[in-house]
Order: C-alpha cells, then sequence, then structure tokens
C-alpha cells in the first residue's frame, strides 16, 4: 500500500513534465530565438549529453544520499552551516518560479481571451484552486498531473499535425548562420531550465522507489523533445519573424485549419497553458513549504505559510510594482544564474560526498590497525 504522502517514479514524472515541460515548451523559446535565430535548435540537440550527464549524476547522487531528505543528508555531514542557505536559496528559486509562472498565464489571459476581466479575479481563481490542491498533498498533485497532461500532449499532437501543411522545414537552413558563441549562450539557456530535474533530490523522500539513471534520462529526453518540437515548428512557420514573436508556441495554434469549416480552436492551448502553469505554481508552493518545514524542524502543514505565499503572488500581480521590469530581460539574467547555482550544488554534493567517503575510510583503516 503506497503512503499518502509519497508518490512513484511515474507520478513524478507527471508533475515533471507539466512543471519543467511549460517552461521549456513555452517560456524559454522566444529567449533561444533571440540568442541564436534560425539555430537555436542546434543549440537545444547539443544540449542532450550534457542532459545524459546530468541525469547520471542525479541518479548517482540519489543513491549516494540512500533517498535521505537531501538537506538533511547535507545537515548531518557538514552542519547547518551549507544546507540552511542552500534551503534559502532554494525557497527564492521555487517563490521566483512560482510568481513569474503565474504572473505570466495572468498577462496571457488578460492579452488573448480574457481581455475586460480584471487580473484580480482571475489570480485569486487561480489561487484559490491552488491553496485547495497544496492541502491535499504531492500525491493529489500528482493524480491531477495525471488527469491533465494526457490531454495537453493529444492536444499538442493536435497541432503538429493539423499545422503539417504549412511547414517549411527547409527554413531551418542555412545552418550555423549565428556565431558558436550565440549558440552556446542558448546551449546554457536550455540546460538551465532542464537542470531544473534537481527537485526531484528536495522530494527524494516522498518516492516510493529509487529513480535511476534510465529514469533521469528519459525524462530529460522528454524535456527536450518539448522544446525542440516548438522550436524547429516556429521557424518552419513563420522563418525569421518568429524571432519577434512573444509566444510562438501560442501562435502556431492561430493557423490550425482543417477542411472548410475547423477553424479557430486556439481555446485548445488555453487548457494546456493553464494546465502546466497551475501544476507549475502549486508544485513551487509545495516545495516551498517542504523547504521551510526542514528549516523549522516541523511537520506542520503551515497552512497560514501557503496562504502567504499565495497572497503575496496576488499582490505582486495585481499592483504595478513590478510593472517596470521586462520578463525576458528578467529571464535572461534568472536563468543564467539559475544553471550556476544548480551546478554548484552539484558539485559541492559530490565534494562532500568524496570527502566523507575519505574519512571513512581513514576511519575503517584505523580500526583495522588497532585491531591488528
Amino acid at each position: 500500500m503506497i503512503a499518502v504522502d509519497k508518490i512513484s517514479i511515474s507520478q513524478t514524472f507527471l508533475i515533471l513534465l507539466l512543471s519543467i515541460g511549460l517552461v521549456n515548451h513555452v517560456t524559454i523559446i522566444p529567449l533561444l530565438l533571440q540568442f541564436s535565430n534560425k539555430d537555436s535548435w542546434i543549440a537545444v540537440l547539443l544540449a542532450l549529453p550534457f542532459c545524459i550527464l546530468w541525469a547520471w549524476l542525479l541518479a548517482l547522487l540519489m543513491k549516494k544520499t540512500n533517498s535521505l531528505h537531501f538537506l538533511s543528508w547535507l545537515e548531518q555531514r557538514t552542519g547547518k552551516y551549507v544546507s540552511y542557505p542552500l534551503a534559502i536559496i532554494f525557497i527564492t528559486i521555487f517563490f521566483v518560479n512560482g510568481f513569474t509562472t503565474l504572473k505570466e498565464v495572468i498577462e496571457w489571459t488578460k492579452l488573448t481571451y480574457l481581455v475586460n476581466t480584471p487580473k484580480i479575479v482571475t489570480t485569486l481563481t487561480l489561487i484559490i484552486i491552488i491553496f485547495y490542491l497544496l492541502n491535499k498533498g504531492i500525491r493529489t498533485i500528482a493524480i491531477v498531473s495525471g488527469i491533465l497532461l494526457p490531454f495537453v500532449i493529444l492536444f499538442g499532437f493536435f497541432v503538429t499535425m493539423a499545422n503539417l501543411q504549412f511547414k517549411d522545414y527547409g527554413l531551418l537552413q542555412p545552418f550555423f548562420t549565428t556565431s558558436y558563441s550565440d549558440i552556446s549562450k542558448t546551449l546554457l539557456y536550455i540546460l538551465s531550465t532542464t537542470f531544473e530535474t534537481f527537485s526531484i533530490l528536495l522530494i527524494q523522500h516522498r518516492l516510493t522507489k529509487r529513480m535511476k539513471t534510465q529514469h533521469f534520462s528519459l525524462l530529460n529526453f522528454f524535456l527536450i523533445g518539448l522544446t525542440l518540437g516548438p522550436l524547429m515548428a516556429s521557424i518552419a512557420l513563420f522563418g525569421l519573424h518568429s524571432i519577434d514573436m512573444r509566444y510562438p508556441a501560442y501562435e502556431q495554434w492561430l493557423l490550425v485549419r482543417i477542411g472548410d469549416y475547423i477553424s479557430n480552436v486556439d481555446f485548445l492551448s488555453i487548457y494546456q497553458w493553464l494546465s502546466g502553469a497551475f501544476i507549475r505554481t502549486t508544485f513551487s508552493v509545495y516545495l516551498i513549504i517542504e523547504l521551510t518545514q526542514y528549516l523549522f524542524q516541523t511537520k506542520k502543514k503551515l497552512v497560514i505559510l501557503k496562504g502567504t505565499v499565495l497572497i503575496s503572488f496576488l499582490l505582486m500581480i495585481v499592483t504595478p510594482v513590478l510593472s517596470f521590469i521586462n520578463i525576458i530581460d528578467f529571464y535572461k539574467v534568472y536563468f543564467k544564474v539559475l544553471f550556476y547555482i544548480y551546478v554548484a550544488v552539484m558539485i559541492i554534493s559530490f565534494f562532500i560526498i568524496l570527502t566523507v567517503s575519505k574519512k571513512e575510510g581513514r576511519m575503517i583503516e584505523n580500526k583495522i590497525s588497532k585491531q591488528g
């Protein structure tokens, strides 16, 4: 029997394919196009070997930590001087993730189909649903993800097939029209979002089984595919015009036409985007609560904190406090910082593993020598 607060590997996939998938499928694409234009898809392909290496490192780290609470494992070996600052850094990251996701979906909603609806109405509606799901726990989040994701995938295949008649993949040529420097910058951005799979380590104590290299590799492969598909399709459909588009993935829906009578089906993209934003925001706040529980060594559900975080999102969205920030310019800095944080945490973790292993080895040698 599966414990209430535990999820399986497949359920972890469901959550992350919606959560990280939204960023890889929608958010990051305009950034990639800006940096390396039509060559951006090449950078995505180049990311695959690095993602496989990252998958192997994650699996090895999960094995070495014995699927314990990751920060508790760090604390046992280094004290609170490492684990507590890391917890605060990750809380900040997930707060930003949750806020930017909710802000973008509300802005897009206002821009496209609920033009006359006040932001406070749409934001409050989403926040109430998110708050309800948060209080049900990680397993319910996974179950809801399992209900939403199949239709997201189905609609994705639908728009892909429906627009085949308009695509010209010859527009992907010529190759390498941008500098290798620009392609490497693009590579960094796609890796920064895919490296978010590190968040699995923060909930590894909630998994029923330990994930292995093949699991992480498969997940990373899916996430790369979620970027490569709409990115190549955008170039094949719009050519260089895709560089100036804010949401190329959404623009593809506006082209869908089947016969003489079926068109204007972009409402299906609303389902896709809302599903991803809903799960990503919920999962981000869930991780904030998990990390806060670790910091204060409590098992309480922290309902007031959940409400406080969500109300903070609401106030930051409906008030003009952050209206001066260009979201694309923010992402250019934010995703770069994320990349270095994830890499640094991975290096620190393995340094600790190697250091502890040497100490344990010396202790065993000393015991043997004393016995001899």
